[in-house]
């Protein structure tokens, strides 16, 4: 994974939660140091499903999208 990891030179998102009880947000930073082009948003207090805060996942999918251009 690491390899693949590493190859990758595109933009890249990865929107994590930092209360998420199945994938620890530890991880997410790890991958976001791992990618050479990575935007990492933290969304603050919700579910692995962000059952609490979907309107933010989708705002900053918006952001990375805008930005790209």
């Amino acid at each position: 994974v690491d390899k693949c990891i590493e190859a990758f030179d595109k933009p890249g998102l990865l929107v994590q939660s930092d209360t998420d009880e199945a994938v620890p947000v530890i991880y997410a930073y790890e991958a976001a140091e791992k990618y050479k082009n990575c935007t990492l948003k933290i969304i603050e207090n919700d579910t692995h499903g962000y059952d609490r805060h979907l309107d933010m996942v989708f705002e900053a999918i918006g952001d990375f999208i805008r930005g790209l251009n």
